[in-house]
């Protein structure tokens, strides 16, 4: 069951819809929610709203609510709470200096559980700060020794996005906003190898990134 999930999931990140695999889908875990792992849970929800939003998906196949998106949400929050780290507060607030008087937003709900780190609402504009979990840690020789040496991090950056990430960006582009990302490998070396303070160069990488001038 959980491998016909994985499947499924896999599948759709890389934007193949498959009737029969969502018709498999909601045969066979329809009824099992509660025995599904909360990241499993999660999985099933992406799938679901990315179904019901997608036309290339509606087209081919009308995709249920087997979990509430609203209800998932708030049992989440209240269990585990939302976080920030330290990385995506900094940013955030990095962006208030550059917008001041402008509203902006951190941890912003776009769509029942879908959050975004720092949102400029009025401009439809999301800035996601991507730290080591939204990448796929590449597996070559060059890079496998990495992996356990934090003092060779930066050979990680040329990874791939994770799926989560790719699901995230493409329900966000659907519901009209457009997404910028600060990955965290930028974002700690600005001001290391240039002649700027490091505040000065991190705002300069902002109005490029997010298009300030």
């Amino acid at each position: 069951d959980f491998e016909l999930l994985h499947l499924t999931w896999g599948a759709v990140v890389l934007g193949v819809y498959s009737s029969v695999l969502l018709q498999r889908i909601v045969e066979v875990l329809g009824n099992k929610i509660d025995s599904l792992e909360t990241s499993q849970q999660s999985g099933l929800l992406y799938i679901q709203t990315l179904c019901q939003l997608d036309p290339k998906c509606k087209a081919i196949f009308d995709f249920p609510t087997l979990i509430d998106a609203t209800v998932w949400s708030q049992g989440r929050e209240l269990e585990d709470g939302i976080q920030s780290s330290a990385f995506q507060t900094n940013v955030h607030t990095a962006v208030e200096t550059l917008l001041e008087g402008t509203d902006v937003q951190e941890e912003y709900v776009i769509f029942d559980f879908l959050y975004t780190d720092t949102a400029i609402p009025s401009q439809k504009l999301c800035i996601e700060c991507d730290g080591p979990s939204h990448y796929c840690v590449p597996i070559r020789p060059e890079t496998r020794g990495a992996v356990s040496d934090s003092n060779n991090i930066w050979n990680l950056r040329k990874g791939w996005v994770n799926g989560s990430t790719v699901l995230k960006d493409r329900l966000l582009s659907l519901l009209g906003w457009k997404v910028v990302h600060v990955p965290y490998y930028d974002w700690s070396m600005k001001g290391s190898d240039d002649g700027d303070t490091e505040q000065e160069s991190k705002l300069q990488y902002l109005r490029d990134v997010v298009g300030i001038h």
